[in-house]
């Protein structure tokens, strides 16, 4: 707060991994794991506005919910 900069959190993107660290892509995700997920979500947004005061709120920017298409080659095939 003492900069006085803008803070924004830029591309906010997160996977999902199984109990053993294997990538788990979107058709395969359970009800479970989205509800995981959400909570986690939720939890970066509540802290970004408890810690960053409102005159230096820049913005969230989501990257996606879901995987990209595997033919893409985005960020997340």
């Amino acid at each position: 707060a003492a900069t006085k900069k803008l803070v924004r959190i830029s591309e906010l993107d997160m996977g999902i991994l199984d109990a053993n660290g294997n990538k788990v892509l979107t058709p395969n995700v359970t009800d479970a794991q989205m509800k995981e997920q959400a909570a986690f979500y939720q939890f970066i947004v509540k802290a970004y506005f408890d810690n960053v005061p409102a005159a230096q709120r820049y913005g969230i920017a989501q990257w996606a919910q879901t995987d990209s298409p595997s033919t893409t080659g985005a960020w997340r095939a």
